[in-house]
């Protein structure tokens, strides 16, 4: 009960109006992400038996830099198997069993239905994007007891958030199992230097009205280093003049999002900014048209207290643009410019 409320206390965000001088802000500095940031990445088999349901039982992981592979580099070039649903012998006597080994795939067969093995490479590494390439092969044996490789595939690029799980393979598993399926994961492994480390967030919505002065709102959030924490503003209230229903209808504009913040050995600041802006036509009754959701994220490095600007699309030339409501929201825009403001800064 503690754990979990010391985690509720980090991410309890506050918000309140501030001065328009928020909207001065510079942009952040161009600057390099950090390259050598380690990642780990894992392969997971996540099995189903027969009268339950589906639940991990394997995994193998590897800590890589950018340009390592998982077997050449994390393994020093030997390969490993998983073996799937046993049963008997290998598998143990009359039970399903699923083993790991650091082994030949091709050596297992005769004890397993399913052998699965693979690699990845890490490609690019930073805060929240990992880019992966990943291959991956599955044998099982003839009737001979030879093995044969069932299914294969290649894969040249995946690009991750750390949160993202990807199903690489799935098979239906004969006698003790279901099914079975090879899954890969990976996320950005904390440096130990700042693993401890709090970070405070100040944000600011800053709403810029043609002939009118710039409004704010700022919001503050502390979070660990690595921690995904969510923000959200007080939603916004635009005539709806291009609705058709102007008299009886509002244009609601709602930002939401997520941070995540991790200090580096070089003095910078990596921070992923994913933002949302919900748009909707809100009647007097409070009845809405369920509206337009776009969002996209951001990854920089920053300087401690430097602040990163995000200025959020017009609904007519982003992804929804071919949504019929994007065009009459556009024109309710239209004068009004948001954008969300980020200053980062680590709490000694």
């Amino acid at each position: 009960m503690h754990c979990a409320r010391r985690s509720f206390l980090r991410q309890v965000m506050t918000w309140g109006l501030v001065p328009a001088a928020a909207a001065a802000l510079a942009q952040e500095k161009a600057r390099p992400l950090e390259s050598g940031a380690k990642v780990t990445v894992s392969f997971n088999v996540l099995q189903t038996a027969p009268m339950a349901g589906t639940f991990p039982t394997m995994t193998m992981q590897q800590d890589l830099v950018a340009g390592q592979t998982f077997v050449g580099d994390g393994l020093e070039g030997r390969p490993f198997a998983f073996g799937v649903g046993g049963v008997g012998g290998a598998g143990g006597a009359g039970g399903c069993n699923s083993q790991l080994s650091i082994e030949p795939p091709e050596s297992k067969v005769a004890g397993y239905p399913l052998v699965w093995s693979a690699d990845a490479k890490v490609l690019e590494a930073s805060t929240d994007r990992i880019v992966l390439s990943a291959s991956w092969r599955r044998l099982a044996a003839q009737r001979d007891g030879a093995p044969v490789e069932s299914s294969s595939d290649a894969i040249d690029s995946i690009s991750l958030r750390e949160t993202d799980r990807v199903i690489l393979d799935f098979a239906r598993a004969p006698g003790c199992l279901r099914n079975a399926a090879l899954e890969l994961t990976a996320r950005v492994k904390e440096d130990p230097a700042f693993e401890r480390t709090q970070i405070a967030y100040d944000l600011w919505l800053v709403h810029e009205a043609a002939g009118g002065k710039p409004t704010s709102l700022r919001a503050q959030v502390t979070a660990s280093q690595g921690e995904k924490v969510p923000f959200e503003f007080p939603r916004q209230w635009l005539p709806a003049a291009a609705s058709g229903e102007s008299g009886e209808q509002r244009l609601a504009v709602t930002i939401t999002g997520q941070l995540r913040g991790r200090l580096r050995s070089g003095g910078t600041l990596e921070l992923a900014l994913d933002t949302a802006r919900s748009l909707s036509y809100v009647a007097s009754d409070g009845s809405s048209d369920g509206g337009i959701v776009e969002s996209g994220v951001k990854v920089v490095a920053v300087r401690p207290g430097e602040a990163v600007r995000v200025e959020l699309p017009d609904p007519a030339r982003g992804v929804a643009a071919r949504d019929p409501r994007a065009a009459p929201m556009s024109k309710d825009l239209a004068g009004h410019a948001f954008a969300v403001i980020v200053r980062a800064q680590p709490l000694s």
